[in-house]
């Protein structure tokens, strides 16, 4: 696997060292649990060791990849560091095997279907009110953007006045060639605050996640039985298996939910994940990025995004932040936080790749809770970063590349960190359009995190309101 650094808005490239003699990956759910089965034993071995060693993001960028791949000389190379040890050939358990070897996703969609040969946005999108739904998928289509828009929402009866009408209104699947199509999971949780009292919540528009803070299972994600599955909702099917893992935060249950949705869509279908609350689209996320018809053979692309660590960030680097070393900290120990504590800030909420390496990373990540058990708010994203400076991610043959971006430099500009200053001032809000730029003077795609700037904020909720007006919503 290759590991490089990517910039400008639209880097994707061809180039990445390709491994010999792949064989073909398909999504399959029969295949992961198969395969998962012959390797449990490694796996066990492999799930009672921490992985090791800080693995750099390569040198160079995809721009550089390109130029090596039509055949122009390559840079120079920087002088040699020494290398850390390598890590152990990934191997990552279907998350469904927790619940038994016959066990199988029984979660089905309330509204609309999924395109398996179409790109598509997944958010966990439980608990708000109707104008984060018109925000995100209203300044999506505007975009042009023509895939899947997968979503997970409240139960029907605690859902917030009007969003129920807006999702059956937006459904969509097959048949549906050229419009955006809102698919959308209906979950039932049952949560415990951190003192153990469980949370009733029945009235409408409310939320017994609590803002993430809880901890949580999910009803009927699995199934067993012919008839597992049949139905729509989030107790589809018979023979409902309880949710085989202890309760945890939302943020991190959601990683196993995207992991049941990417099994529906074809490997070289391209996936972003993304936070559904604070993001804004400015352009099509997936134009401009290559698509990989080989994906099925030899591997995809798994594209994340840094925080912004200049001097002035409010994290500059992990160790900075009390946040993100508390998560890394309690998740792994106090050494694995001294190993990464340079680092840069890798957002969790924002990760981008072909379905198959996507479904790669998510076994990954399911996996990561079920060896650290933390249970802390947004220790996700201390298992994303450790995850992929210990070098955990290496050697999965699904992922044929990682590429790591820095902030506003990729498709997704990750702002939170530059909460110091205003954005107007730092020359990423553009004067006259009021658009969000990247670094090469580009509007940035995809806008993460809007909401830690209170110019920025005020310029979409005004926008926000203009959809809503126009689509004639009370």
């Amino acid at each position: 696997m290759a590991l490089v650094s990517g910039s400008g808005a639209g880097a994707g490239g061809k180039g990445g060292t390709k491994r010999r003699a792949a064989a073909p990956v398909r999504i399959n759910l029969t295949a992961v649990l198969v395969a998962t089965l012959v390797l449990v034993t490694a796996t066990a071995v492999l799930m009672g060791r921490a992985a090791v060693g800080g693995i750099e993001a390569g040198q160079g960028s995809e721009n550089a990849l390109r130029a090596r791949h039509a055949g122009a000389p390559p840079p120079v190379p920087p002088p040699a560091k020494e290398e850390a040890p390598a890590a152990a050939a990934a191997s990552f358990p279907s998350p469904a095997l927790l619940a038994g070897p016959d066990a199988e996703v029984a979660l089905r969609p309330a509204h609309g279907s999924h395109r398996p040969g179409r790109d598509a946005v997944f958010a966990f999108a439980e608990g708000y009110p109707l104008s984060v739904y018109v925000q995100f998928v209203e300044s999506l289509r505007a975009t042009g953007f023509a895939g899947d828009v997968v979503l997970a929402v409240a139960s029907e009866d605690r859902l917030a006045p009007g969003v129920g009408d807006y999702l059956r209104a937006n459904a969509g699947g097959e048949g549906d060639d050229e419009a955006m199509a809102v698919v959308s999971y209906t979950a039932r949780w049952d949560c415990w605050k951190k003192n153990g009292e469980k949370i009733e919540t029945l009235k409408r528009g409310s939320s017994t996640t609590n803002d993430g803070v809880s901890d949580c299972t999910l009803r009927g994600l699995y199934g067993r039985g012919e008839k597992a599955g049949a139905g729509a909702g989030a107790e589809a099917g018979a023979g409902p298996v309880a949710d085989p893992r202890p309760a945890r935060p939302v943020a991190t249950a959601r990683y196993e939910l995207y992991w049941a949705w990417v099994t529906a869509y074809l490997p070289s279908s391209r996936i972003l994940l993304i936070d559904v609350r604070d993001t804004y689209f400015q352009a099509d996320p997936f134009v401009g990025l290559p698509v990989a018809p080989d994906a099925a053979q030899v591997g995809g692309t798994l594209r994340l995004y840094e925080e912004n660590a200049s001097p002035s960030s409010a994290a500059a680097n992990i160790g900075a932040s009390s946040y993100n070393s508390s998560w890394i900290r309690g998740a792994y120990g106090a050494a694995a936080l001294e190993e990464v504590r340079e680092k840069p800030v890798i957002c969790s909420g924002s990760t981008l790749g072909e379905a198959v390496a996507i479904e790669s990373y998510l076994r990954g990540m399911v996996q990561q809770f079920d060896r650290t058990k933390c249970k802390m708010k947004g220790c996700d994203q201390g298992m994303h970063n450790y995850f992929y400076y210990s070098g955990g991610l290496d050697g999965a043959s699904e992922i044929r590349e990682i590429v790591v971006y820095k902030q506003g430099e990729g498709v997704v500009n990750n702002l939170a960190a530059m909460r110091n200053s205003p954005l107007r001032d730092q020359s990423v809000l553009q004067e006259g359009t009021d658009l969000v730029m990247n670094w090469d003077g580009t509007a940035s795609p995809v806008v993460h995190q809007f909401d830690r700037d209170k110019e920025l904020s005020r310029i979409i909720q005004r926008r926000v309101n203009g959809m809503i007006s126009r689509l004639g919503i009370k």
